[in-house]
């Protein structure tokens, strides 16, 4: 099983399209941004991995994402 860790203090403004698995860029100024990190938690849990939100100063990558893999 693998597991997604977020940062919870990161938010990346666009959108994953989970048919191509392309991703789109929003402006953050926008009112309604959808949120990349969020979109690839679902991605990650419909196919039966979890997910755990993380605070950003226990996160162990500055990028607002991290994997564990476990086989």
């Amino acid at each position: 099983m693998a597991t997604l860790l977020i940062d919870a203090e990161w938010n990346l403004p666009g959108r994953i399209d989970a048919s191509t698995g392309s991703i789109s860029f929003d402006d953050p100024d926008e009112a309604q941004v959808d949120d990349v990190l969020d979109d690839l938690g679902e991605l990650v849990l419909k196919r039966g991995g979890d997910v755990v939100v993380v605070p950003g100063d226990q996160m162990p990558t500055t990028t607002g994402i991290a994997a564990i893999y476990r086989f």
